[in-house]
């Protein structure tokens, strides 16, 4: 993807350390008034949008399937939760795999690249920590045209290439300004654990909760639906 230096949310550090809370501020009053650009669509950011989309009709249908059936609030919140916390951690996975290992591969043109800067966003990454997180930028060569391109995966790790060091990138020849930097395949790792780690958390207490009898019990008692159980929290609060 070209680097431009009005993409929301995100602006350009030489530097290889993270900015200081002043430069932070700066940037942070800079964004309420600047002008907002729409970053370009890429295929991972399409598949994030269709995933998310996917992931919210799933709950909903599953929400009102729940308390049709059961009736109970308490129910159908816990069990909606539980299947949201499993369809993010399939699709961390699903994601992950799709960013990292399937489009990556029409990336087969070794070039050499330098690391210019970064483009610092706000805190919104892969990092999985609050803060500023950092996305190197690049300028190569590719059949005499000059680019300069990122892969707008943010993240707030240690190893980046340093600013002005020179190494091997790949990238399409299709598209020279879609990139894959980082050849050691360890990036997605991370990534999938934590999406396995959400399956597995949210399958064992979902079946804790479906084999509990007072909860279950209490569950299939709770016919009063959402008006009656309203009028019941207001009159104890009267």
């Amino acid at each position: 993807m070209r680097y431009e230096s009005n993409y929301r949310n995100q602006f350009f550090w030489e530097s290889d350390g993270l900015p200081g809370i002043s430069e932070m501020m700066d940037f942070f009053r800079s964004e309420m008034t600047a002008p907002k650009a729409k970053i370009p669509a890429t295929k991972i950011t399409k598949a994030i949008l269709i995933s998310l989309l996917s992931l919210s009709a799933i709950t909903v249908i599953t929400a009102g399937i729940s308390f049709a059936i059961m009736k109970s609030i308490a129910f159908t919140v816990v069990l909606s939760m539980l299947v949201l916390f499993f369809l993010m951690g399939i699709m961390i996975i699903v994601l992950s795999i799709l960013q990292f290992k399937v489009f990556p591969k029409a990336c087969s043109e070794p070039v050499e690249a330098e690391c210019i800067g970064f483009s610092i966003s706000g805190g919104n990454g892969d990092g999985g920590a609050a803060g500023p997180t950092r996305c190197p930028v690049f300028k190569y060569s590719y059949h005499g045209f000059e680019y300069t391109a990122f892969d707008h995966v943010y993240e707030n790790r240690g190893n980046f290439p340093a600013v002005g060091s020179k190494l091997q990138i790949l990238v399409n020849p299709d598209d020279p300004e879609e990139l894959v930097w980082d050849l050691t395949g360890r990036r997605p790792r991370f990534l999938i654990l934590c999406g396995i780690f959400a399956i597995v958390l949210s399958a064992a207490i979902m079946f804790i909760v479906l084999n509990d009898k007072n909860f279950m019990d209490s569950a299939r008692e709770d016919k009063g639906g959402l008006k009656d159980q309203v009028i019941e929290i207001m009159q104890d609060g009267n």
